[in-house]
């Protein structure tokens, strides 16, 4: 099956992106902090993404294909359409929601008062359903070929963004050991359509610049890492050989090649200027979403990127 084209589905996307940000408080509410902002995570499933069984057993899922959140706690499911509500009042019906599936939490605290109206197009979302389950499965097999640590691959409500990150033979910590990043973005400030993105931090003196496979290409702005514009795979002249899933596979080995030596730098070797997450890489992750319109309720937990592609890792 071809990848969708994704036009003219902004006001979708947008409006999935903030939905997927009141999932991803539910998912938080329940969870103490976990290493590298786990915590913070949905996970993809054949519906949309979903926080997967939270402690108590519950689960909170945002359906593209129905256009709704589920919260399912043993034989209770509640369904919440999306088109009967606004941001704030999705998080209020949440709420309200939430002592039948015995949740004594609170979503409101801050307050954020955004009522702009979900407002969704179902055949757009189910395109943005399958391009999701698409690449999710690319990037999934490209990883089981990996050795080494590496973390889930997840979304990010904050950003919106798939990801995983990969440390070969060092500890998993993001904020102490280099590592990989691999992920796809919908958008992102400076990026208006889809992507597929990969990095390495902190990263080595000379390896921009080295030859890349095609469509990818090497994004010097604020971060600097390769880039895969989605529209490019739409139409890229092989993708009839193999597909999309395989195609994407096989551009992410590559690019995996190309990179990975990077971890195992020359002792004492400088670092490119701006290569690091403290200098804007595309690593930074909010511990509140942000909706849209707004700033974000609570300060990043880790650095947020100004030219900025994905939000996180």
């Amino acid at each position: 099956m071809p990848l969708p084209a994704l036009s003219q589905w902004d006001t979708t996307r947008d409006s999935l992106h903030r939905a997927s940000q009141i999932v991803g408080l539910a998912r938080k509410a329940f969870l103490p902090p976990q290493p590298n902002a786990l915590h913070l995570a949905l996970f993809v499933n054949d519906k949309g993404l979903t926080t997967g069984v939270l402690p108590d057993g519950s689960e909170f899922t945002l359906d593209f294909i129905n256009l709704r959140v589920e919260m399912r706690s043993g034989d209770t499911l509640t369904l919440l359409p999306l088109a009967r509500y606004h941001y704030h009042a999705l998080r209020i019906a949440l709420m309200s929601a939430m002592p039948t599936l015995r949740h004594p939490v609170n979503l409101l605290l801050p307050m954020e008062r955004d009522a702009k109206p979900f407002e969704l197009n179902a055949d757009h979302a189910r395109d943005y359903a399958a391009a999701l389950n698409t690449i999710y499965t690319a990037l999934a097999r490209f990883r089981a070929r990996l050795l080494g640590s590496m973390t889930p691959l997840v979304v990010w409500p904050h950003g919106f963004d798939l990801s995983f990150l990969y440390f070969a033979d060092r500890p998993p910590d993001e904020h102490t050991e280099p590592h990989l990043n691999f992920g796809f973005s919908p958008f992102s400030a400076g990026f208006p359509r889809p992507y597929l993105y990969a990095y390495i931090s902190p990263l080595p003196a000379g390896r921009i610049g080295k030859p890349l496979p095609a469509p990818a290409r090497w994004h010097e702005g604020t971060w600097k890492g390769v880039v895969m514009d989605y529209d490019l795979l739409v139409n890229d002249p092989t993708a009839g050989e193999d597909s999309p899933e395989s195609m994407i596979e096989s551009r992410l080995m590559d690019i995996f090649r190309v990179l990975e030596p990077g971890l195992k730098p020359v002792v004492g070797a400088p670092a490119e200027a701006g290569a690091s997450p403290e200098a804007g890489s595309p690593a930074g992750r909010a511990e509140t979403p942000a909706t849209t319109e707004s700033k974000v309720e609570e300060p990043a937990a880790v650095e947020s990127p100004s030219d900025a592609a994905p939000s996180k890792q």
